[in-house]
């Protein structure tokens, strides 16, 4: 048997903040992904929550880099030219 260090909980009752993306926009992200599959175009997708931003990436084939991807970052919800 193997005994590892474990990761403690943050101590302040706070747990860490991430940015994640609501039900419903992954809710239009998926149907989006879903019709592409359909079509053949695409075919596998990553998820990743961090500090400043939420990402969902698009992949072709599983082992390429990602051909789109979606990014949630609130910094720059006021900032009208962060939508392209």
């Amino acid at each position: 048997m193997n005994i590892q260090n474990t990761t403690p909980f943050p101590q302040n009752g706070k747990s860490a903040e991430q940015v994640s993306f609501h039900r419903t926009e992954l809710s239009l992200i998926l149907g989006v992904y879903g019709q592409m599959v359909a079509a053949g175009e695409w075919r596998d997708y990553g998820m990743s929550f961090l500090k400043d931003v939420a990402i969902f990436s698009v992949f072709r084939r599983t082992a390429e880099h990602p051909i789109y991807r979606i990014e949630k970052r609130p910094k720059l919800r006021s900032n009208k030219a962060c939508i392209q």
